[in-house]
């Protein structure tokens, strides 16, 4: 069917000025129509709504029928009848539940297409611009549609308290050069990619911060291409574009990897975006480029921080699987993507434009321009194009249709433009608007109570235009826009005492919330102004547990007549935490508008045990003559929030660093006071399970600020046993109590025969510092990975969590100073990821390096080496040929033999990458400084030419080669020997073949001598031949 846009926009406006009847007992703004089975949920929403001065009315299908027919005869029906007339429809149900609407064949599928539009198109001749504003809400059952609801209701109640949230948005997206019967030619084949920029570089330029995750796609051969040129397609050409023009340099690889994946896509959900446009190929189940599918959408973490979701592709709004045609082969379980999005009960999104079918190239794109536009209404005007006025829209069901009518007036006139306008959806609440900013606050000046009788407020506030709504027993009293910031409701007389609920909203700015009590005629004493003197031994500033406080208040008589010649008042509270000493006071008459402040009305104690920024609720009951009145005031409290922060070692008689068996240690404990309350007298016990140490000593800190930190006065004297052995570490646990009940429950461990650290508890003797002027520095504690046994913590070089570290970083971990003696090592585990260009060679690293006695820094070497070589790439902060640790290795441990060293010493961690892509980065833990065996001191004096004992991969899952050699002293009766850790010997691999020449090599498969598989968990291996050894750990992880 060909249709023509002059005639389009003529019939849409002839049907917004329709002569409608100028009264009628039924109308509203938002008009829900839902299944029975979810009608509970569109009830709470309707409330919301009306508390937002939208006038909303609830049907079910048992109403409006439950055929597509038969629902459009009633919204026609309403909109001609009703005053006011709806303007915009929700539909709350899936496809089987409340049905949608197969009018034409797609021209891709030449099969139905499913849309709601033809509800919103008003008349019995669909002129396919829609006349309301329509969304829908696909959920299957109750709890999905209260969840859901109750989601969309935060989102625009109680919007994310990080400002952070609403500067950052994403683009994804991909580069389309090749597809079926074209090959590549590093011209863009679609407008993906460039759309995307044009969004991106808008937001930029209004100060948000806009994230690229692109990739590529050849739809030709899928080898690598090269994005260097935009379309040269007529149809790809908008106003800002000139065909085939370069992409900038900092587009083009290698500056730009195009290498954007689905972790991109969940890492940036999860820290936080408002908003997300995918502008690409896509399916009933997810995104083409970057590959991001349903699955990936359910394990999203990012709880209330939802973005609103622009899935620019085709079918992923493909919704109607439960009632579309047969040849289309959807399963009647097998929700659409977008579905997944907003039925995500703990992330997911706030709501999602999407597409029923396969969407076209060029249409699409307009449309993502339109929406733009209605938003920011200089989008267009920015890239040399102009469409409608300067206000910005926001309600979604608004911005749905502005962005087609937009698309109308650039595209012809024909089925594909029909079929866009069709199969478009809004997958959310049409009213709701997306957050642009930070909220700002509304301030009011009301009255605190409505008079019984009254027919009229003023409400004042500090912001222009804002709605203000009077709400009753659920139904709207009166709604009006504040100009100027002041707003007069008339509303029928109010007969019945009760509360009304004042809502003031706007866009951009925290609502405004309160009730007005509605009083009869006659006095009504409130309480305020409550003033908290402290009075006991306690005087800090701080309302706390041990607090003895006297309550200074004012009675406010805000009714109408006077009171009876006697006041009497009567404070309770129902925490467990308060003791009210003085209950009760007594006063005199307060005539209308009249009040009396009371000093030390009131006195109470604060108990034990109250937690920081705690909020009690507390009764005050007045009464005169039989009228009873209650006011309830709020305490807000503080509290000490104590934590262990680290501990100071001194080891007695000795003179280096490291705790041996048999000696005696000194301990002194470093708390920090998080909280906004003062600890009084925190009392600490340190303990052990483990038979090795005995511990001995208290201690008491009188007294801890907030934000400041203690040391304990005395010290903890631990004597380890002679029998302890080394390499382990013994934990010490801690119990700290103050006065006020604050609790510290923590550990530290100390390693026995070597200097230790495993970043359970951050170390202020640990820092880290940049190298390299223009690179940053991205140490910190990271609990995204860890190595330590049921520790929780490691060091990360990288962002944060699983996010990639930076182009152009060189920093540097920086151990504490320490002694080295003769014969030490250096050991740590360590996590890496790092693009590199093969098994040797790479572009970003790691390394580690040491200064002796305040010297500069050099490079020392891993027992067996650096797997990789920088090449020679001018952006990196390392030199051309310096070995690194580079490529993707888990957890491993890696051993430095420091014997050449002694003296004061200082090592450090080194990072670096370039102007190239990146990785999740550089994760080390466990660092070990200890002192070799006389063995392993002879181990170690063979070359590592001659010597070798290592296997790989360690940890591993399911087997793990073993390499040595040995020289032409220790070749008698070779064996291999397979320990747990409890000594038994559970695997031998004996009369081993020696080969001197090369290295030797043998598999274990993680099973015994009789075939069984064994048990996950550290194993020891031993090296035997003749009168030589040498013993090893690894990890089987099943």
């Amino acid at each position: 069917m060909a249709i023509n846009g002059d005639e389009i926009v003529t019939a849409e406006n002839e049907v917004a000025h329709y002569e409608r009847e100028a009264t009628r007992e039924e109308g509203c703004d938002l008009l829900i129509i839902t299944h029975p089975d979810f009608e509970n949920a569109a009830d709470s929403l309707s409330s919301w709504k009306k508390r937002k001065g939208i006038y909303t009315q609830v049907v079910t299908t048992n109403e409006t029928g439950n055929t597509s027919s038969q629902i459009e005869n009633y919204i026609d029906y309403a909109y001609y009848n009703w005053d006011p007339a709806p303007s915009y429809l929700l539909f709350i149900g899936d496809s089987e539940f409340v049905p949608t609407n197969y009018i034409n064949e797609h021209p891709y599928h030449n099969l139905l297409t499913a849309s709601d539009l033809f509800y919103a198109d008003i008349g019995d001749y669909p002129d396919y611009v829609a006349d309301l504003g329509f969304g829908r809400l696909s959920v299957d059952t109750s709890s999905q549609a209260d969840s859901l609801i109750a989601r969309m209701i935060r989102y625009e109640r109680n919007p994310v308290d990080d400002p952070i949230y609403y500067s950052n948005a994403t683009m994804a997206g991909a580069f389309q050069d090749g597809s079926n019967g074209s090959p590549p030619n590093e011209i863009a084949d679609r407008r993906f990619a460039k759309t995307s920029e044009d969004v991106k570089n808008f937001l930029d330029s209004q100060g948000y911060s806009a994230q690229r995750i692109y990739t590529t796609y050849n739809g030709y051969n899928g080898s690598e291409i090269f994005p260097t040129y935009w379309s040269i397609e007529d149809w790809a050409n908008f106003e800002n574009d000139t065909p085939g023009q370069e992409l900038p340099e900092y587009l083009q690889k290698p500056a730009f990897p195009w290498n954007g994946n689905f972790w991109d896509v969940t890492n940036a959900m999860n820290d936080g975006r408002f908003f997300l446009l995918h502008r690409d190929h896509g399916g009933r189940h997810g995104w083409g480029e970057p590959d991001y599918g349903c699955e990936d959408v359910d394990n999203l973490d990012n709880g209330e921080k939802r973005p609103i979701v622009f899935s620019i592709n085709c079918n992923t709004g493909w919704y109607d699987n439960e009632t579309d045609e047969d040849n289309y082969n959807t399963d009647y379980t097998d929700e659409c993507f977008v579905e997944h999005w907003i039925r995500h009960s703990s992330g997911g999104s706030a709501g999602v434009l999407g597409s029923t079918r396969v969407s076209y190239s060029g249409y699409n794109d307009r449309l993502v321009w339109g929406w733009m536009d209605a938003m920011f209404p200089d989008f267009t005007t920015v890239y040399n194009d102009q469409y409608g006025d300067d206000y910005p829209i926001y309600r979604f069901g608004d911005v749905l249709n502005y962005g087609k009518e937009y698309m109308m007036t650039k595209v012809d006139n024909d089925e594909v433009r029909r079929t866009a306008l069709e199969e478009f959806h809004w997958f959310g609440d049409p009213t709701m608007e997306m957050w642009t900013q930070f909220p700002s606050e509304i301030i009011a000046n009301h009255p605190l109570v409505i008079p019984l009788g009254s027919s009229q407020i003023q409400i004042d506030c500090n912001v222009d235009g804002a709605m203000v709504s009077l709400v009753y027993n659920d139904e709207i009293l009166g709604t009006a826009i504040a100009a100027f910031g002041s707003a007069t409701i008339d509303f029928p007389s109010l007969t019945e005492v009760g509360i009304v609920n004042l809502t003031i909203s706007k866009h951009d700015y925290f609502t405004y919330e309160t009730e007005l009590p509605i009083i009869s005629e006659g006095a009504y004493v409130v309480c305020e102004n409550v003033h908290y003197e402290e009075v006991g031994g306690y005087i800090d500033s701080s309302i706390q547990s041990l607090d003895v406080l006297d309550l200074d208040i004012t009675l406010n008589n805000i009714g109408l007549d006077i009171t009876g010649e006697n006041i009497e008042c009567l404070l309770t509270c129902g925490s467990e935490f308060i003791d009210i000493l003085d209950d009760f006071l007594d006063t005199e008459a307060l005539a209308s508008r009249d009040s009396i402040f009371i000093v030390n009305a009131f006195q109470l104690e604060l108990l034990p045990g109250i937690s920081d920024n705690a909020v009690i609720p507390m009764i005050v009951e007045i009464s005169s003559n039989e009228d009873v009145w209650e006011s309830v005031i709020l305490l807000n409290v503080q509290a000490p929030d104590i934590i262990f922060e680290d501990f100071m070692m001194t080891i007695v008689n000795e003179e280096d660093d490291i705790v041996d068996p048999g000696e005696t240690i000194e301990v002194y404990l470093q708390y920090n006071n998080q909280g906004s309350g003062y600890s009084y007298n925190l009392s600490t016990t340190l303990y052990s399970y483990d038979s090795n140490v005995s511990i001995s000593g208290s201690d008491i800190i009188p007294q801890i600020n907030p934000g400041e930190q203690a040391v304990t006065s005395l010290p903890f004297s631990l004597e380890i046993s002679e029998l302890c052995p080394i390499g382990d570490f013994v934990q010490i646990e801690i119990l700290s109590i103050d006065e006020l009940g604050c609790t510290v429950n923590d550990f530290f461990r100390i390693p026995i025969g070597f200097v230790g650290q495993d970043f359970e508890n951050e170390s202020e003797q640990w820092s880290h510092l940049p190298l390299s002027e223009g690179y940053s520095d991205e140490w910190h504690l990271s609990s995204f990975r860890n190595f330590t046994e049921d520790g929780s913590n490691s060091m990360k070089f990288g962002g944060q969590d699983a996010e990639n570290y930076s182009t152009y970083t060189h920093g540097a971990l920086l151990m504490p100073e320490m002694d080295l003696s003769a014969n030490s090592y250096l050991k740590f585990h360590h996590w890496l990821d790092t693009p590199h260009v093969n098994d040797t060679l790479c572009y970003d690293g790691a390394m580690v390096e040491i200064s002796l006695e305040g010297g500069e820094f050099e490079q020392i070497e891993p027992v067996g080496g650096y797997p990789a070589h920088l090449i020679n790439i001018p952006s990196s902060p390392f030199e051309f040929g310096t070995p690194l640790f580079a490529g993707h290795f888990e957890w491993e441990e890696i051993e430095f033999n420091l014997s050449e060293y002694s003296g004061s010493a200082q090592i450090r961690f080194v990072f670096g990458s370039a102007g190239l892509s990146t990785g999740e980065g550089w994760y080390i833990d466990d660092v070990k400084i200890g002192k070799y065996t006389d063995t392993e001191v002879e181990d170690f004096q063979l070359s590592n030419d001659e010597f070798r004992f290592a296997n790989y991969p360690n940890p591993f899952h399911s087997s793990t080669t073993i390499s040595f050699n040995l020289t032409t002293e220790h070749t008698e009766n070779t064996e291999i020997l397979i320990y747990n850790v409890k000594g038994q010997k559970i695997k031998s691999f004996k009369n081993l073949p020696i080969d001197r020449s090369s290295n030797q090599q043998i598999v274990w498969n993680g099973r015994d001598d009789f075939g069984k598989p064994v048990a996950s968990g550290i194993y020891f291996y031993k090296l035997q031949s003749g009168d030589f050894s040498a013993i090893k750990k690894m990890i089987l992880m099943h």
